[in-house]
C-alpha cells in the first residue's frame, strides 16, 4: 500500500510531498521509528531500532519497488508494508537481494 499523500499526488499529477533531510528527522524521531526522509537528495527510510542506532535504507522495496518508508519494524527486521518483505537495516540483506543502507548513528 502506498502512502496516502503518494497516492493522492501521482493520481493529481502532482509533484510528491518533499522530505525532510535525515539530520533534521533524526533529532526528533523515537527509537522503534520508520519515518521517510532525504539523504542528499534521494529518498530513503531513516530507521531507528529499539537501542537507538539509526540507519538510512534505500526507500526501494527489493519486491517491487514500493516505499519502504511505509513499513514497520519487527524487532530488527524492516517490513514492508506491500507484501511483508523483511529488509535488515544494519546489513540491506533481504533474502537473494540487497538493499542500499548505511548507519547514522546512535540518538
Amino acid at each position: 500500500m502506498i502512502a496516502t499523500s503518494a497516492a493522492i499526488a501521482e493520481l493529481c499529477d502532482l509533484a510528491p510531498p518533499a522530505r525532510p533531510a535525515v539530520a533534521e528527522v533524526l533529532a526528533r524521531v523515537q527509537p522503534g521509528s520508520v519515518v521517510a526522509a532525504s539523504d542528499g537528495g534521494r529518498p530513503v527510510a531513516l530507521v531507528v531500532l529499539a537501542d537507538r542506532r539509526a540507519f538510512v535504507v534505500d526507500d526501494r522495496c527489493p519486491h517491487d519497488g514500493g516505499p519502504l518508508s511505509d513499513g514497520f519494524l519487527d524487532g530488527d527486521q524492516l517490513v514492508c508494508a506491500r507484501h511483508g518483505w523483511e529488509v535488515d537495516p544494519c546489513t540491506g540483506a533481504c533474502g537473494r537481494r540487497q538493499v542500499a543502507t548505511r548507519a547514522v548513528g546512535v540518538i
